[in-house]
């Protein structure tokens, strides 16, 4: 199953190519800034196995992921419905990591509604197409 780094402008043809996704919109270097729950599933920093929780669901549902970095898609996410507390944390000042569930090429759920976990991703997969979590029960 595809997992890819994208910019916004392949959005269309991401979208017309799959009718379920998930994109990852993280800060550049997030594991540097105190690695939350994930990094970029193409990082593999030594001693975080938090990342290894999305990396195995991402593999284990072999659902089309992708992954852009928040500061360059902050239009893209406002479009999308995102509200600013979920795009950037005043508190922290950082740009706050957020993964989208698209269906049929529209936004229908994403970790701000639930949380930036695990349980979180899960929660917007079911949102897309609950069919899908039937893999894990496999």
């Amino acid at each position: 199953m595809i997992k890819e780094v994208v910019r916004i402008s392949d959005y269309y043809k991401i979208a017309k190519e799959h009718k379920i996704f998930l994109w990852h919109f993280l800060q550049r270097d997030q594991c540097n800034s105190g690695c939350l729950a994930f990094f970029s599933y193409f990082d593999h920093p030594t001693g975080h196995k938090k990342n290894h929780l999305l990396k195995r669901t991402i593999d284990v549902l072999q659902i089309p992921y992708f992954e852009s970095y928040t500061e360059d898609s902050i239009d893209f996410l406002i479009d999308n419905g995102i509200p600013h507390g979920n795009i950037w944390s005043d508190k922290s000042k950082v740009f706050t990591p957020i993964i989208l569930g698209f269906h049929n090429g529209v936004m229908k759920s994403h970790t701000g509604r639930h949380c930036y976990c695990e349980t979180g991703v899960y929660s917007v997969i079911a949102d897309i197409d609950i069919s899908i979590l039937e893999k894990l029960i496999d």
